[in-house]
């Protein structure tokens, strides 16, 4: 018989059943797209993040190196006004 039973006299017929199972598997695989989008997302994010740590370490050192460069500037002035 085509007919799955439910109780208190409800039946759903197999050819309903096979529609629910259809449209459970299309949102498994829909679900699956959007795991992988958000994945993805995820792995830019972490991408954006080690640039924006490189980058702040870059300043870091440029920054560093001014100073080093201006106290360089300063003590050989600081020598020209002695001599």
């Amino acid at each position: 018989e085509d007919n799955i039973g439910l109780e208190k006299g409800r039946v759903i017929i197999q050819q309903d059943f096979d529609n629910l199972e259809n449209e459970l598997q299309e949102t498994r695989t829909q679900v699956a797209k959007l795991q992988r989008k958000q994945s993805g997302q995820n792995n830019k994010i972490a991408l954006t993040r080690f640039r924006i740590n490189d980058l702040e370490q870059i300043i870091k050192e440029i920054q560093a190196r001014h100073q080093a460069d201006k106290k360089s500037l300063l003590d050989a002035i600081y020598e020209l006004k002695i001599n």
